[in-house]
């Protein structure tokens, strides 16, 4: 009974002390943001991709949805962290962050399309497949809120919250890489399209949630990880193929904290 009490009494002390410290003021940091993003698909008609191709905008959709592939991309940025009360953080910030997917396209057939505007598949090669690695790239500001969580330790030496919010992005472009197996174009294994294919919007919103980990490198210098699984609350593209990416980020970076945390006992 004696061992229970103390173990209580040495719990409160612990939350006593860590409730009575604060860390004020506001935090500016560079974040590497490594991401992988797939894309829901949706919609399509049966109309053909091109006159005399086989592909219809639906068998695109569909493809999708069964054989497309996560895309690994890069970003960076800057953030901004300003506490608003204790253990609460507003984030912001400005990134370049890029998501995407690989569709995969089997079994091209003897003058066929492998996308609309090209010239038709004329490699009698048995065994054709592309691989559509598609890429969009964003520029990203996150608003979020982080929430201090108990798992941290008396000198502030690291701390752990749980993150939520929203992201802005303003898409800066768009493209596709081909890479073809089996077979060639005009010579070429490699093809790169300006147009993917979608009547993409230039703004758009995701939902982001997931945690935020700090460790106090030396004074004022702070490492960070966050990883975040980010949605799209509404679709990337406007035409009868709607896009909705998903992605897991995990920004990686430094930070300087410029002021340090002070005693609020009274």
């Amino acid at each position: 009974m004696k061992k229970v009490l103390l173990t209580i009494l040495i719990a409160a002390g612990y939350f006593s002390v860590t409730a009575q410290v604060k860390q004020t003021g506001f935090k500016l940091g560079i974040h590497l943001l490594p991401t992988l993003s797939k894309s829901v698909i949706t919609g399509g008609s049966n109309d053909f991709i091109a006159p005399g191709s086989t592909v219809t905008f639906k068998d695109v959709a569909d493809s999708c949805s069964k054989k497309d592939k996560m895309s690994y991309t890069n970003g960076i940025g800057l953030s901004f962290m300003y506490n608003l009360k204790r253990d609460i953080e507003f984030q912001t910030g400005l990134y370049y962050y890029q998501t995407g997917f690989v569709r995969t396209v089997e079994n091209i057939k003897f003058l066929d399309y492998i996308y609309p505007g090209e010239d038709l598949v004329v490699d009698q090669a048995f065994d054709k497949t592309a691989y559509f690695n598609y890429r969009f790239r964003y520029l990203h500001m996150p608003l979020m809120i982080n929430y201090g969580l108990p798992f941290k330790n008396m000198n502030f030496q690291y701390n752990l919250y749980a993150t939520g919010g929203i992201g802005i992005n303003y898409l800066l472009d768009s493209k596709i890489r081909a890479d073809l197996e089996g077979f060639t174009m005009n010579g070429e294994s490699k093809l790169d399209f300006d147009s993917v294919g979608f009547d993409m919007k230039k703004v758009t919103m995701h939902g982001s949630i997931g945690f935020r980990f700090e460790y106090l490198m030396k004074n004022k210098i702070i490492l960070s990880v966050q990883p975040l699984f980010n949605y799209n609350l509404i679709p990337s593209s406007s035409s009868q193929l709607q896009m909705r990416p998903y992605s897991i980020t995990a920004a990686v970076g430094v930070n300087y904290r410029f002021q340090t945390v002070k005693d609020e006992k009274k």
